[in-house]
């Protein structure tokens, strides 16, 4: 029976064999095969999986050391200054640094900011210009639903910063199940995240990292969207910087088909990751019922999510507008465009004009039938009068003294005449 070989044994000699040349490692794996076969056989399954173990190893790493940089500083952060800004506490991390909760080291301004740190090595000496242009357009997007870019820039030591306006409340996830909004109301709160994409769009920037984390609601329900084209910004300076290799500068679980592909955020990105938020916060448990229909919210969030670019809506305009559309029960492109379907919508749009409508239509079909049944009742007396008349008309023909040639006639035998007349001229009671 094979005695196993000791873990102490094999990590000994995978760090003897690791420092080796190609040639004498494999010399010295023979002469370990000699005394221990399965010892050498153990140890050349796990050099010949070192390569592969070392890529993977190098992403988590790169991976841990962009996210973790500053978050490691979080235990000595506190009473660090940044530029001109002193770090009192960690808020929170992500994929592409760490943001610390800050005010002014000169006293002067005692409101807190959100200060975002990301790694030093992210800009090169060329990637600089590029980051000082970029942060003053990210400054100019000046929108309600969209807190502002206060500051950034780079310190002594290269350290870049970004300070945004601080938001006390909670992220849109978060909110949404602690209020347990309608879906309507929580579409409502959606569609001003989707006016802030929509004004940086027409300013011409990507925000790139849309997800939950990066849109607070304040205690008064006031939505605000933050970090806005900070994730864009961070991935072309570290492409041009050739240092964000294996290190993606958005959220996996929001991220567009496209990106995991290595394509650049866009507009069509920026539309998907709305379409999955709108998914998550629609699926929360609700308080109460709704009076809209949910299988066209639905076919709203499929088109904003689909894999292919071409078929979502071209931009935040336009998935804002269908969301409108459902909200005032419109008919909704991506549900269908069928006559049933938009005669529906319409009289669910105009609950009392449609009652109206029907009462009328009933009143119209109410007379219609007593018109019918009136007219059914003249025939029937104008039948009637015509069938004495053409009587009468036999009677007095029976007493026309052209007629009469037997003398005075009885009032019974006039009658019989004329019932004779009637059998025997039966068109003349119709005539």
């Amino acid at each position: 029976m094979t005695r196993p070989v000791a873990a102490a044994d094999l990590l000994a000699g995978l760090e003897r064999l690791a420092g080796l040349a190609p040639e004498q490692r494999a010399s010295e794996l023979a002469a370990i095969e000699r005394q221990t076969p399965e010892h050498a056989k153990q140890l050349r399954r796990i050099l010949a999986q070192m390569p592969a173990a070392e890529r993977w190893f190098d992403e988590i790493e790169t991976s841990i050391g962009r996210g973790l940089a500053a978050e490691l500083d979080s235990a000595w952060a506190p009473g660090r200054q940044i530029g001109p800004y002193r770090l009192e506490r960690l808020l929170g991390t992500g994929g592409m640094g760490a943001v610390f909760l800050a005010r002014k080291a000169d006293g002067e301004l005692k409101r807190p900011v959100a200060l975002k740190l990301v790694p030093p090595g992210l800009c090169n000496a060329q990637a600089l210009a590029r980051f000082r242009s970029e942060r003053d357009l990210l400054a100019s997007l000046s929108h309600p639903h969209i807190a502002p870019l206060l500051d950034a820039g780079i310190d002594q030591a290269g350290q870049p910063w970004f300070a945004m306006e601080y938001i006390e409340g909670h992220d849109l996830l978060a909110w949404c199940r602690q209020q347990a909004p309608a879906i309507e109301q929580r579409v409502r709160l959606f569609q001003d995240l989707v006016a802030a994409v929509r004004f940086a769009h027409r300013n011409l920037v990507v925000h790139g990292d849309l997800k939950p984390a990066n849109v607070r609601v304040d205690d008064a329900g006031r939505l605000r969207l933050l970090d806005f084209g900070i994730a864009r910004l961070l991935d072309e300076l570290a492409r041009e910087a050739g240092s964000n290799e294996g290190v993606p500068a958005f959220t996996p679980g929001y991220a567009a088909p496209e990106l995991h592909s290595g394509a650049r955020a866009s507009v069509a990105s920026d539309v998907y990751a709305l379409g999955v938020m709108l998914r998550e916060i629609v699926a929360l448990p609700v308080a109460q019922s709704d009076r809209l229909p949910r299988r066209e919210l639905d076919s709203i969030i499929a088109r904003a999510t689909s894999d292919d670019p071409a078929e979502r809506y071209e931009n935040a305009r336009q998935l804002g507008e269908e969301l409108e559309r459902w909200l005032t029960l419109q008919p909704v492109e991506a549900h269908g465009a069928g006559g049933m379907y938009r005669f529906s919508k319409r009289l669910r749009r105009h609950p009392w004009a449609s009652s109206s409508i029907a009462v009328a239509i009933a009143a119209v079909l109410v007379f219609g039938l007593h018109g019918r049944f009136q007219a059914q009742r003249i025939a029937e007396q104008r039948d009637s009068a015509r069938q004495l008349a053409a009587f009468m008309e036999q009677v007095f023909l029976g007493v026309d003294p052209e007629n009469a040639r037997d003398g005075a006639l009885s009032a019974r035998m006039l009658l019989d005449r004329g019932l004779a007349g009637l059998s025997a001229n039966p068109a003349s009671v119709v005539s």
